[in-house]
């Protein structure tokens, strides 16, 4: 099961790679794309920050300057890949005990968090890509199946 959620780890990061970038090939690209592709990001920051039991530097809803934007989105993609490679067996049912951004103390398995992050980031992403189209030749297809077939030599 680790190995499935290594995949769509691995997937996101393709992913949020690819409307990163059509982001940043955007001329003038509406704030509102800005602020998304921040959210994800700095919404992967902090979820990592529960797991790991450290201090989130970034505010779930924080403006990332656009020069960090893909460093981050690395350094995050990375963390949770070692996080789920680095977990024992039975590690995805262990409990984390956090607090959300608005100071509320909740309890979830590493399971849920992690199905969770794929969810949020698929749900804003299309968000994004919509917001983007005006602005750019061609949309970033970010559907898993093209991953699978990028990644598989299939196009």
């Amino acid at each position: 099961m680790k190995d499935c959620f290594i995949e769509l780890i691995d997937y996101e990061a393709w992913a949020n790679r690819r409307v990163a970038e059509a982001f940043l090939q955007a001329e003038n690209p509406p704030e509102r794309a800005a602020q998304l592709l921040s959210h994800i990001l700095t919404a992967q920051h902090n979820w990592h920050a529960r797991l790991t039991q450290q201090t989130a530097l970034l505010k779930i809803w924080e403006r990332i300057p656009t020069e960090q934007l893909l460093p981050l989105l690395t350094e995050t993609s990375t963390g949770f890949r070692t996080f789920v490679a680095n977990l024992p067996d039975g590690g995805l049912d262990t409990t984390v005990a956090y607090t959300n951004s608005r100071g509320n103390p909740f309890v979830s398995t590493v399971r849920q968090i992690l199905t969770h992050l794929q969810l949020h980031a698929a749900y804003h992403r299309g968000q994004l890509v919509q917001l983007l189209k005006p602005f750019l030749s061609e949309a970033p297809a970010t559907d898993y199946i093209f991953y699978v077939r990028q990644k598989s030599g299939i196009h």
